[in-house]
């Protein structure tokens, strides 16, 4: 059956490194957020900010919109991105968790998920053989029995 490739490369360790530091500055947001502080007054809206601007770092007004984004986020799902960038490094990038082929340079399942369906489909067609042969054996019996009962 093969491996499937999921078309992204695999992330390194400093990948991994600095999606737990941008974790870490979101958990800062977020326990700011749990605190009931409120988001910065008189910021535009960030997704407006970005259709007609380019992201300035300079603007302070640019770092509210931003800011403000983050909160609502948070406040709208908290956590979240503890559960997806922390699922996806320490969980399905995990190599003993074996869900990722740790010989491929992309993001590809692990070989035994192949083996897996493969067994899968040898087991289901043996399953569908001896499904159809005990039918068989029944509707053998069964004219066998209603040709005595009718002698």
């Amino acid at each position: 059956m093969g491996s499937y490739n999921v078309g992204m490369a695999k992330p390194s360790q400093e990948d991994i490194e600095a999606a737990e530091s941008l974790c870490q500055a979101l958990n800062a947001i977020d326990e700011r957020n749990r605190w009931g502080i409120d988001t910065i007054a008189d910021c535009p809206s960030f997704d407006q900010l970005v259709e007609n601007d380019e992201f300035n770092p300079d603007d302070h007004e640019h770092l509210g919109a931003l800011y403000n984004k983050l909160m609502t986020l948070m406040g709208n799902q908290p956590s979240f991105h503890n559960r997806v960038i922390s699922g996806m490094c320490h969980v399905i990038l995990y190599e003993k968790n074996q869900f990722i082929d740790p010989d491929a340079d992309t993001i590809q399942f692990h070989p035994r998920f192949g083996e897996m369906a493969d067994d899968l489909e040898r087991e289901t067609a043996a399953a569908r053989y001896w499904n159809k042969r005990y039918h068989e054996v029944v509707a053998e019996r069964d004219a066998a029995l209603s040709t005595k009962n009718c002698i």
